[in-house]
């Protein structure tokens, strides 16, 4: 038996701001068929729009070694008994697609804890 947030995800989605710890090999963008990542490991990736289920959902992914994009502190402890972010790094200033397959409750991170990063994300913000 499923928990009531699975449950509710399978429902209505996810919303913008939701995060999903994602396998390189998942990583395939549906349009162009790479990985985002060719190398074994996983990637943290945020929603910044709302997904309902659809063929694609739009997100940018998280790097602890870029120097470029929006800076973003580790989640705190507090933030979700599922939450993967937990050293600091930058949302990174690309767009990426992930598929269905990716954006399941397997991957499911945690919500954006920070306002100030949300409100970057609304705003198409690079840093």
């Amino acid at each position: 038996m499923g928990s009531l947030e699975d449950l509710a995800f399978q429902l209505y989605g996810r919303s913008f701001g939701t995060w999903f710890w994602i396998a390189n090999k998942q990583s395939v963008h549906p349009t162009k068929l790479i990985r985002w990542n060719p190398d074994p490991g996983s990637h943290p990736f945020v929603l910044i729009a709302d997904y309902d289920g659809g063929p694609a959902a739009t997100v940018r992914p998280r790097s602890k070694s870029s120097s470029r994009g929006i800076r973003h502190d580790a989640h705190p402890d507090d933030c979700s008994s599922d939450c993967k972010i937990r050293e600091d790094g930058r949302i990174v200033p690309v767009l990426w697609s992930l598929g269905p397959h990716a954006i399941c409750p397997e991957n499911y991170s945690c919500v954006e804890p920070y306002e100030a990063i949300l409100e970057k994300l609304r705003n198409g913000a690079a840093e």
